[in-house]
């Protein structure tokens, strides 16, 4: 079954990230604290907890952190990336 947290997009700008969710009016923003690449893998730390119990992923990327939220997304080449090179 679904429910409203399957339906969030993100917005990552420069400093701050906004999550709006389906059938809600509002838009979440949250200041970005840190970024970086590690082992493949882009980091965004956040000012807050904008994720839900429960809930693992905020569009394309994984949501995580029980005080603030992190989001974390692959940024590895695809195969199709790589073969087409």
């Amino acid at each position: 079954m679904m429910n409203e947290h399957d339906h969030a997009t993100l917005q990552v700008g420069d400093t701050e990230v906004a999550i709006r969710r389906r059938n809600r009016s509002g838009v979440r923003v949250a200041t970005i604290l840190g970024r970086e690449v590690r082992d493949g893998y882009e980091y965004i730390y956040l000012d807050s907890l904008v994720h839900h119990v429960g809930e693992d992923t905020l569009g394309e990327w994984r949501a995580s952190g029980a005080v603030s939220t992190i989001l974390s997304r692959d940024v590895r080449p695809s195969e199709s990336q790589s073969s087409s090179q």
